[in-house]
């Protein structure tokens, strides 16, 4: 009565969703979206560099398949569930198909694994009906705010040392002043002078310990 395709989904003409959905308000379209995930997505997961001096973070791809007789209609309620997304300003993926067997077709989409947008997804979408994604997914999110406030912090002092250069302030000032080491002010004259970016801290606290905590 609500529009929604009932059976076997693998095996059947998927309807498109109904407008009651992809027309409702913002709030019906995250929660929609929210349950989605809870059912068919994946929790946001933390993977450690071979050198073990980093990490990254994804959130592999959601997916259903389906008979390729009926991939058509799969790929349409999937295109409408990214424009919800995109609704959320969420950076994620155009449809993606990949052929499983003779009888089978992949659908998929992707969230895209940069950790603001990560973020972002958490914040506005997250998952319902599913408790160990939601609770592992929020302890790797705050892991994450907790690294970018401590980046953007870095950011904003390298930034005042930076201005205080090309302005000609001495270095013993600049060293009182903003509280570093004569090694480190080196450092980013020498930065400056080879036109690089303001790159990213050394965390201390990596994941395992900052999970203890």
């Amino acid at each position: 009565s609500l529009g929604i395709t009932v059976g076997k989904r693998s095996e059947i003409y998927h309807n498109g969703l109904p407008n009651w959905i992809i027309n409702g308000s913002l709030l019906t379209q995250r929660e929609f979206c929210s349950g989605f995930q809870g059912g068919d997505g994946c929790k946001i997961r933390i993977n450690k560099l071979n050198d073990n001096k980093g990490f990254n973070t994804i959130c592999s791809k959601t997916s259903n398949q389906i008979n390729p007789k009926y991939l058509k209609s799969l790929e349409t309620v999937f295109n409408q569930i990214i424009t919800m997304f995109k609704k959320f300003n969420i950076e994620i993926s155009d449809v993606q198909t990949k052929k499983i067997s003779d009888n089978r077709t992949e659908v998929s989409y992707k969230i895209s694994d940069k950790k603001e947008n990560l973020i972002k997804y958490f914040e506005n979408i997250g998952y319902r009906y599913c408790e160990h994604k939601s609770k592992n997914s929020a302890i790797l999110i705050e892991y994450l705010k907790y690294n970018k406030v401590i980046s953007d912090n870095y950011k904003t002092k390298i930034e005042k040392i930076r201005d205080l250069i090309n302005n000609s302030v001495s270095n013993q000032n600049i060293i009182k002043l903003m509280d570093i080491t004569e090694s480190k002010l080196y450092d980013i004259k020498k930065s400056i002078k080879m036109n690089r970016n303001i790159g990213t801290p050394n965390i201390k606290l990596d994941f395992d310990n900052w999970n203890r905590i």
